[in-house]
């Protein structure tokens, strides 16, 4: 693959670089993602000597190719090679924290977009002309002072089976809200499906994780002024697992009405939920080429369907993340599937 070297201003400091030994590009759906890139110590070619790649590596910022660009942050020689390692561009809304707390009030991309033009409005950044209408409903959501602006965004975001991205396009920054299309036997008609089985010979070496030790079913949440509210999550066992929460920051001054309060402590509970439940993850090997194709077919944060006879495993759960790794002239897709919050929203709903 070509790769490019690319200044602050994301300009390219380089001709194509070809040389590299490997790359991976490690995609997250709701947690910003990281790449690795190596390359030989010998390098030749396009890229030119060793001594000029670390100097373009030491000028530039990011590094860009196949449609995906990250920040340089590691340079290390090492082994007989050379290696670039960094974060995918939602760091740059990583890198901004809030100095105050401050309340949101509307749908989860108009926070969202509300908190990026206050915390991250000095940024080259393209964002979208209007959020999109949503399901949730308005709402309050509250940013503490010293939060992380992208955690915030992936946490507020997640609890509707959002993310979001930023991308290079046109040498410039964009922001997308991004929400996962369910691809699933279950979709709605017309949608394209993502169905992955050994039988039809486009995943292997399916692993399974669950863990269910820390799950909650109920959870009283104490907001500022003593008062306690209990969220539930209803449980096909009849047990019941119960958690506590302070919840300080949410205070009752804050609200035009006591409905409101509670409905904020309420929702508080309901994350507090999703954050203790159950772990599921189903991770696999896929060819980049094989059918369904990712990028045309299905992409990071889609629903889909998962079929193994041998470990009497069908089910749907969301992509949550996706290792794209060029090595050896071949590419090849490491996803992993399975998503908590959507899973115990629904329940809840």
């Amino acid at each position: 693959m070509e790769l490019y070297f690319l200044n602050e201003a994301f300009g390219a400091v380089s001709l194509p670089v070809e040389t590299a030994v490997s790359v991976v590009w490690s995609l997250r759906y709701h947690e910003c993602g990281t790449f690795t890139a190596v390359f030989p110590m010998d390098v030749h070619g396009s890229g030119g000597t060793v001594p000029e790649l670390l100097r373009l590596a030491g000028q530039a910022a990011y590094l860009w190719g196949e449609g995906c660009c990250g920040r340089i942050e590691t340079v290390l020689c090492r082994n007989g090679r050379i290696q670039l390692e960094g974060r995918l561009l939602e760091c740059l809304l990583y890198d901004r924290v809030a100095s105050t707390e401050t309340v949101y009030t509307g749908t989860a991309a108009e926070a969202v977009l509300a908190a990026v033009r206050q915390w991250a409005g000095d940024l080259a950044l393209v964002l979208p002309e209007t959020a999109e209408a949503e399901e949730t409903g308005s709402a309050q959501f509250i940013m503490e002072a010293g939060e992380k602006l992208g955690k915030w965004i992936h946490t507020v975001l997640a609890r509707y089976g959002m993310s979001y991205q930023v991308t290079l396009q046109d040498g410039q920054p964009v922001l997308t809200l991004v929400r996962g299309v369910d691809r699933s036997l279950d979709s709605d008609p017309g949608v394209s499906r993502a169905i992955f089985s050994e039988e039809f010979g486009n995943i292997a070496g399916l692993e399974e994780e669950v863990y269910r030790e820390d799950v909650c079913t109920r959870m009283y949440v104490e907001g500022g002024d003593g008062t306690v509210v209990t969220a539930e999550l209803p449980d096909g066992t009849g047990t019941i697992r119960e958690g506590y929460r302070k919840a300080a920051d949410i205070r009752p001054e804050a609200y035009e009405t006591e409905e409101a309060y509670l409905a904020a402590l309420r929702e508080r509970g309901k994350t507090l939920l999703a954050s203790a439940g159950v772990r599921f993850r189903l991770s696999c090997i896929a060819e980049y080429d094989a059918e369904p194709r990712f990028g045309r077919d299905y992409g990071l944060g889609d629903i889909c369907e998962i079929y193994s006879p041998a470990m009497a495993i069908r089910t749907s759960a969301r992509l949550t993340a996706l290792d794209v790794v060029h090595e050896g002239g071949m590419v090849r897709l490491y996803p992993s599937f399975g998503d908590t919050v959507i899973r115990l929203k629904t329940a809840l709903a």
